[in-house]
Formats: structure tokens, C-alpha cells, sequence
């Protein structure tokens, strides 16, 4: 769909900010709403939950072989894999 690394960089840059401000202001929402004998078990979960999102994620990456040599232009992980990995974190971030 994109041909150029430039929007490419410009939108992993924008994926990562965004990330790492729900990292940062979910917490802080939830410890504002929630009464306080629950905030340190809610905010630990809060925190669980964003780190088994980025086990999950970088268990995708396992599947790409570390030889380019081994893929053909043809190939799964050269023209489709990318919607799995792009796709999945916004599947599942919608239930």
C-alpha cells in the first residue's frame, strides 16, 4: 500500500507515541477514578496488561526467518504477514 520508508518511519513514530502515552496516561485515569484500597492491584493489572500486549506482539515476529535468502518475492511473510502484525493489536484492542 506505501512505497515509501519516509511515511513508513513517520507512522511507526506515531504508533509509538501513541503507545507509550496509554502507557503512561490510562494509569493515571484509572488511578484518579478508582477508590484508593484498589489502586495498587488495579494499576499493577493495568501494567500486566500492556506487557502481555507487547509479549504477544513480538511473539509475531518469530515467524520471519533471520535470512532474507530464505523468502521469495511470492512469499507469505514478504507480501501479507504485515496485515497480521498491524492488524491483530487493533482487532483485539477493539473488544
Amino acid at each position: 500500500m506505501i512505497n515509501s520508508s519516509t511515511v513508513i518511519l513517520f507512522g511507526r513514530f506515531l504508533y509509538g507515541v501513541a503507545g507509550g502515552g496509554f502507557g503512561v496516561f490510562c494509569p493515571m485515569f484509572v488511578s484518579e477514578l478508582c477508590p484508593k484500597e484498589y489502586r495498587g492491584p488495579i494499576g499493577t493489572v493495568n501494567q500486566l496488561m500492556i506487557n502481555l500486549g507487547i509479549f504477544f506482539i513480538s511473539i509475531f515476529g518469530v515467524a520471519i526467518p533471520n535470512k532474507p535468502s530464505d523468502l521469495s518475492k511470492q512469499d507469505f511473510l514478504v507480501t501479507n504477514y504485515w496485515r497480521i502484525m498491524w492488524g491483530f493489536p487493533a482487532v483485539v484492542s477493539t473488544f
